[in-house]
């Protein structure tokens, strides 16, 4: 486990004081420091666990607007980032074990290089379209594949998340589960663009919490 969720993680009392507390040089806290750990205790040899339970206790209050998502998913983004350059080290690095193996090159290639695969993608296209090599009726099967493709992933997840804890009432399921297609023209352009905006945060330097309202219920 790469990132102990900070709404929800419990640290040991001598781990924080071991490692020094938070630090107040990275944009959150909770990814850096579940890095934090893996590095130190995997440099040092001592035996150690970072525990998920499997269900969840509580649950946090997500963004309602548009605008407060991208605020929450650049930060996402940009502190992923931060982690990841700051803990290149551990980077195909055996010392670390899976962390180093595994995990680090996940994060490298599905969370910090996203928004550049996303953009190679966008451009690609009419290049490709420019020199011929793109047909738009076989363009269009591969996209309605994806779209289908992707809604079956994301409604077998809800449907085994309802299974264990039933978060939705039943008349709303069917309308969740025929939205799922559209996940990939509705919803994952405003991730695009929050991903986007986090790495060019990070370039810049931003080291801002840009908090949003939360709701008041």
């Amino acid at each position: 486990m790469l990132c102990a969720v900070g709404a929800f993680a419990l640290w040991r009392r001598d781990v924080l004081a071991e490692l020094g507390g938070f630090s107040k040089e990275f944009t959150c806290e909770d990814i850096e420091f579940t890095f934090r750990v893996h590095e130190h205790f995997r440099a040092a040899g001592k035996p150690y666990r970072v525990y998920s339970l499997a269900d969840p206790l509580a649950v946090t209050e997500g963004p309602e607007t548009i605008r407060a998502l991208v605020s929450q998913r650049a930060r996402w983004q940009r502190v992923i980032t931060e982690s990841v350059w700051h803990y290149r080290r551990m980077l195909l690095n055996r010392k670390y074990g899976t962390v180093g193996m595994i995990g680090m090159p996940y994060y490298v290639l599905v969370e910090v290089l996203a928004p550049l695969f996303q953009v190679l993608a966008i451009v690609s296209l009419p290049i490709a379209a420019y020199t011929g090599l793109l047909h738009w009726d076989e363009f269009v099967r591969v996209l309605v594949l994806i779209a289908f493709g992707g809604a079956l992933f994301t409604n077998l997840a809800l449907l085994v998340q309802e299974r264990a804890i039933r978060r939705f009432a039943a008349r709303d399921l069917p309308y969740l589960i025929l939205l799922g297609p559209l996940e990939l023209f509705l919803y994952r352009p405003v991730i695009f663009y929050a991903q986007f905006k986090g790495a060019i945060d990070f370039l810049r330097g931003d080291r801002g919490w840009h908090k949003f309202q939360r709701n008041r219920r």
